[in-house]
């Protein structure tokens, strides 16, 4: 029989490994097949299919969990679940104070959001979380595709922001095309964020049979108004200077009027 016990915040608190994908300020429910506690020792142990879900839905995911007095966390072979789509698997993970330690993990924001499974996830011989910086480093890193079906690319290191990020600046995941003309092109974007109303994305594109080409996107939100500008330059090899300029404006003059303002320039 599945056994359910619910915890308030004040009673239960998760301060251990497992701070990473469980809000320690939220009511924690714990999920298993079987559930001991130890009236003596005030230890609790989950053996079994284990869940330990707090109220906002994150969850953790083990066979066997232990519980200790001062509220750590001790088990093998855990999953971390960030989000609906997002978790960490590993077969260790450990805390020392900010950082999470997960050692021979596998993580992955698309959890069966494709028709043949996993779309994609890092394995990595260890992964770390700095909660303060909202940070995770991966080191020995390899991409793959389709539940490890595909290896497409690895680094020796590799870090990106969490789940929990929402703007952060940093380089983008990169993006190929060809062209009869231009060839193989492997763009390169960088996001700047300024403002959660303010941003920029820059990207360089390197071409095989042209020279290589840089764009921008700038966007900029206010109260009443919107602007959005595009733009792109390049020194091709017959000696010109190609560019163009797209600008998309929409500012708001009051309840009955509107201004729109549009610049198309190559």
């Amino acid at each position: 029989m599945r056994k359910i016990i619910s915890f308030l915040s004040g009673c239960f608190v998760i301060t251990s490994a497992m701070a990473l994908g469980i809000n320690t300020n939220e009511p924690k429910t714990i999920k298993s097949d079987i559930i001991e506690y130890n009236v003596k020792t005030e230890e609790i142990k989950a053996s079994g299919n284990t869940e330990v879900i707090n109220a906002s839905g994150q969850r953790i995911k083990s066979d066997n969990l232990t519980i200790s007095k001062d509220k750590n966390i001790s088990t093998d072979e855990i999953e971390l679940w960030l989000g609906q789509h997002v978790y960490i698997r590993a077969e260790e993970i450990t805390r020392d104070n900010t950082k999470t330690i997960a050692k021979d993990a596998n993580f992955t924001a698309c959890d069966d959001c494709d028709n043949y499974g996993n779309a994609w996830q890092i394995a990595s011989n260890k992964v770390i979380h700095d909660s303060e910086k909202k940070i995770l480093y991966f080191h020995n890193a390899s991409f793959w595709v389709y539940n490890d079906t595909i290896p497409v690319l690895w680094l020796p290191y590799y870090e990106m922001p969490d789940p929990s990020v929402k703007y952060k600046t940093g380089f983008l995941n990169p993006s190929f095309n060809s062209t009869n003309d231009m060839g193989l092109q492997i763009n390169v974007p960088l996001y700047i964020n300024f403002s959660e109303k303010h941003d920029l994305t820059t990207t360089l594109s390197y071409l095989t049979q042209e020279n290589p080409l840089f764009q921008v996107e700038h966007r900029l939100n206010l109260r009443h108004s919107e602007f959005r500008t595009k733009g792109s330059f390049t020194h091709n090899k017959m000696g010109e200077n190609r560019w163009h300029i797209y600008n998309n404006d929409k500012i708001e003059l009051g309840e009955n009027a509107r201004a729109f303002i549009y610049i198309a320039r190559t």
